[in-house]
């Protein structure tokens, strides 16, 4: 029999999160889970999680998340200083499933590992604001923590994948914030300080779009957002999406939604479909 203390724990309904500076005598041992999810993402020093079966350290930019049910053992790393660290104890939203499909080096412990700062900083960041409005009385408080969170894990999500070269994100985001603009390949590449046959390689090849369709489906997308969430006229949401001629965006419209955007407003929106294309201390964890 383990003489190892339990930590005590009571489940959550919702959400609960703080952050935590553990030095070298720190560890948690719950041999049957806590009864809710739990994130425990590390900002300076490291920390060790184990199972029954080996053991990770985990270091600053990475993190861990334990199902309910499964065993929770960790600690500060032995010989480091220090561990801190951002947690959340939470009940999973159903819709959130998709985006915690992380690596399990271990039996029943999914790791992430961040590889660029600017993520890094805004995890950090959505994990401090689910703190904060965690903390708060307001009845909302919980819910805001939730969606904080949810924020950090769609940013967690989306570095799973290849991570997009600086320069082409320097193009998605200009495209994002001119659609009711000309934008040729030559400008594109401009923004990506990149020559226009290197710009329109890299892009395909890290997109799997050549510029211009990725443009058009950009377009196309927020055109629907507006047919759905406005009562502009289809004129008025060809020149937002960029479109001159209200006629060629009809067509170029019902190519990819398979629809006029006056019948698709008019749909039920669970009918829509689209043509698919190839701080330190606080109470511990």
């Amino acid at each position: 029999m383990s003489l190892r203390p339990i930590a005590p724990h009571t489940p959550v309904k919702l959400i609960r999160a703080d952050e935590f500076s553990g030095g070298p005598g720190y560890a948690t041992w719950r041999p049957k889970g806590s009864g809710d999810w739990l994130l425990i993402y590390t900002l300076a020093g490291s920390g060790r999680v184990a199972t029954a079966t080996g053991a990770i350290r985990v270091k600053a930019g990475s993190g861990v998340l334990f199902r309910a049910g499964d065993p929770q053992d960790y600690c500060t790393w032995p010989g480091a200083d220090s561990w801190v660290i951002r947690w959340a104890h939470f009940q999973p939203r159903p819709h959130w499933a998709a985006w915690l499909c992380w690596p399990e080096p271990l039996k029943g412990v999914l790791h992430f590992q961040l590889r660029d700062s600017a993520t890094r900083e805004q995890v950090a960041t959505a994990l401090l604001e689910a703190i904060r409005t965690h903390r708060q009385a307001d009845l909302l408080g919980a819910d805001f923590a939730a969606n904080a969170l949810e924020r950090a894990f769609l940013l967690i999500h989306s570095q799973q994948g290849p991570v997009l070269d600086a320069r082409v994100r320097l193009a998605l985001d200009h495209m994002a914030t001119h659609l009711d603009a000309p934008l040729a390949l030559a400008d594109l590449a401009a923004v990506a300080r990149l020559s226009i046959s290197r710009f329109a390689h890299l892009f395909r090849q890290q997109t799997g779009f050549a510029p211009s369709a990725y443009v058009e489906r950009m377009r196309l997308q927020r055109a629907a957002d507006l047919l759905r969430s406005s009562d502009l006229a289809i004129k008025e949401i060809a020149a937002a999406c960029g479109y001159d001629d209200p006629f060629y965006f009809t067509n170029r419209f019902r190519r990819l939604y398979r629809t006029s955007p006056s019948a698709y407003r008019a749909r039920p929106s669970g009918r829509r479909g689209v043509r698919g294309q190839g701080g330190r201390t606080a109470s511990t964890a």
